[in-house]
């Protein structure tokens, strides 16, 4: 089969003509080995990465997700991955107690990418809840999604600079805590790198953090590019945070996520980003990019990290020349070709890259 590129714009005939869809908040349930939310009642269990609930005999539903942070004028959707015993339907709540959003989402026996539209929530931080009611089935769910339309995604590779680690001219360091972790400022391959340990993998992410300090400002959204290589590791989490001490009391609030990135034996540079969020308390302002590490068991070095936002002066227009050069990112800010010959392009997986920073897909023809 041949490979063609086509810009996103006129790919209408294969993909969908709407926006693209930004995503929010994930929850993987590989990630866990036990239900990591409140309980009400009944608690599913996980099983190989995979939740489970079965039909307890009476009406029942739990959390799938948390500590969620919505903007107003922003239409949300839901997605699962999910299966069941038998053909139905449950009940999808979006918002908190306060103000709940309802949406009816269906499954069948086969795993399905089942998506259900649940408006703009009224309040601006939340949770999602899965009711399946008197559903008398078992279900299986392997992950849930929360993501919004928006404009297409292009990844610039810099901008208006922040803070710079380990790069030339600068002296900023990273550092972290938690568990057994080590974080050490060394050479690796003749470039000044950070060195994180970690021995033995912990029960959460968050038992082990590294942060990046600053103050981040909500609705604007922050990229944050590094080189590193190491031990393989896959979907390290990324998050914004406030923390603090109020009237003798510590508080800690997420504002945000920002996208999830891999981790290879090779040097790769990987670039994170996401729109920081107001969060429950507006008056907290963010404070730190926090890195959860607790799951990740070895080594991985890490070098030329740059913490920007997008360029106040401006993009240049594209121009109708042709390049002779390529860069490609994939939608998670991974760099993964960057060559002279257009050629290379069509060794890429069919999907969605940015390309020279504009959305791109490959496909199969």
């Amino acid at each position: 089969m041949k490979k063609f590129l086509l810009s996103l714009a006129a790919a209408t005939a294969v993909f969908s003509a709407s926006a693209d869809m930004i995503v929010d908040a994930q929850v993987d349930f590989a990630d866990y080995t036990k239900f990591p939310f409140f309980v009400m009642g009944y608690e599913p269990t996980i099983d190989n990465g995979i939740l489970k609930a079965e039909y307890p005999g009476e009406w029942y539903q739990f959390f799938v997700m948390n500590d969620l942070n919505f903007s107003e004028g922003k239409e949300y959707t839901i997605t699962t991955k999910i299966k069941a015993s038998k053909a139905g339907e449950l009940n999808v709540q979006l918002g908190d107690w306060s103000n709940i959003l309802e949406n009816k989402l269906y499954f069948t026996t086969e795993w399905t990418e089942a998506s259900v539209k649940m408006g703009s929530p009224a309040v601006s931080s939340g949770f999602s809840v899965f009711q399946p009611g008197t559903f008398d089935g078992s279900l299986e769910i392997e992950w849930v999604r929360l993501s919004h339309e928006g404009i297409p995604v292009a990844i610039p590779e810099t901008g208006d600079i922040i803070a710079e680690y380990y790069t030339p001219g600068s002296d900023k360091t990273l550092s972290g805590w938690g568990g057994s972790a080590k974080f050490e400022n060394v050479t690796e391959d003749g470039k000044p790198c950070l060195k994180f340990t970690n021995e033995t993998a912990a029960e959460g992410a968050w038992a082990v953090q590294m942060s990046v300090n600053g103050e981040f400002n909500a609705g604007t959204t922050y990229y944050l590019g590094f080189d590193i290589k190491g031990d393989a590791a896959k979907n390290i989490e990324v998050n914004f945070q406030s923390n603090g001490e109020e009237n003798g009391t510590a508080y800690y609030e997420g504002k945000g996520a920002l996208t999830k990135f891999n981790i290879t034996p090779e040097w790769t540079h990987v670039i994170v980003y996401g729109e920081c969020a107001a969060g429950s308390n507006p008056d907290h302002i963010a404070n730190c990019i926090l890195f959860n590490l607790g799951k990740y068991a070895g080594t991985f070095f890490m070098t030329n990290v740059k913490l920007y936002t997008e360029s106040t002066t401006g993009v240049s227009a594209p121009t109708a020349d042709t390049p002779s050069h390529w860069t490609v990112y994939n939608l998670q800010g991974i760099k993964v070709l960057e060559t002279d010959n257009k050629a290379d392009l069509s060794g890429l997986c069919p999907g969605l890259y940015i390309v020279n920073g504009k959305k791109t897909a490959i496909l199969n023809r």
